[in-house]
């Protein structure tokens, strides 16, 4: 499905988006994309970002947005609807390769896996145009962390940093994953730590409020050894010796470790 084709303007510069998830479907790496092809379309560029076609459970898309084009394809899903796992990923990645070959492009952004940069990085090679890419993770302490053999953990590695040394520019989230970037061997020179960042229009303190009779704490997000959401679950003892009424919820995706979701009352 492709939505809002962009107005022919040859003064415009043209940006291609490649990325699993995007908006409407609900995730931090849809609002990271939805941000960006915002901005770069109040930069005058003409954006076509080549996505998935979202999961029955997504909200309803916005309104078009004049230069924004969204090309769909299906794609491989879990149990729960995400694109997660090495045949899902793949099933957007194969296909990715031939969109981006009849695409129009100045310049190419690829968010993560590695294995969607490398697909990136090799078509923008054979075009002989630049590419980024979004490293909203090091997926290679992702899959240390995890616990994978150490042959994928080197695979990944060694994905992971052809892609990033061969970008134009890496956008990172932060400090501490400029750090790691540094550590492939990419010139800090090409590293651009982004933030993380929030889209405001959608997550904002207006609203209603849930009403509890306890305190308690909130995490958002996808829960797993990889984000490390059992660290809140392993400190809960310790917040109750002083506050034994608190609570704590999860909100979210994922596979838990075993730890989390175990604390008492939680």
């Amino acid at each position: 499905m492709i939505r809002a084709r962009a107005p022919k303007d040859p003064s415009r510069p043209r940006v291609v988006l490649a990325t699993r998830l995007f908006a409407p479907e609900v995730s931090a790496g849809a609002f990271r994309l939805r941000a960006l092809a915002l901005a770069l379309l109040e930069r005058r560029a003409v954006v076509r970002v080549l996505t998935t076609t979202p999961p029955p459970t997504a909200p309803a898309a916005d309104p078009d947005r004049q230069g924004l084009e969204v090309s769909r394809f299906p794609v491989l899903r879990d149990s729960g609807g995400n694109v997660r796992g090495y045949v899902q990923y793949l099933s957007f990645d194969i296909p990715l390769a031939f969109r981006l070959l009849f695409s129009r492009f100045d310049l190419a952004i690829a968010e993560a896996p590695p294995t969607t940069g490398m697909v990136v990085a090799a078509i923008s090679r054979l075009r002989r145009r630049p590419y980024a890419y979004y490293a909203a993770d090091i997926w290679t302490d992702g899959t240390a962390a995890i616990g994978a053999p150490r042959a994928v953990t080197s695979m990944i590695r060694a994905l992971e940093g052809h892609v990033m040394r061969h970008a134009a520019t890496v956008l990172s989230i932060s400090d501490e994953v400029t750090a790691r970037i540094q550590g492939f061997g990419v010139d800090p020179a090409r590293i651009a730590t982004v933030g993380n960042g929030v889209d405001t229009d959608v997550f904002s303190p207006g609203g209603p409020v849930a009403e509890s009779d306890d305190p308690y704490f909130v995490y958002t997000g996808t829960m797993s050894e990889w984000q490390g959401a059992d660290v809140f679950v392993r400190a809960m003892p310790i917040v109750r010796e002083r506050f034994p009424d608190v609570r704590l919820r999860f909100f979210g995706q994922g596979r838990p470790s075993p730890d989390c979701g175990n604390s008492p009352r939680g």
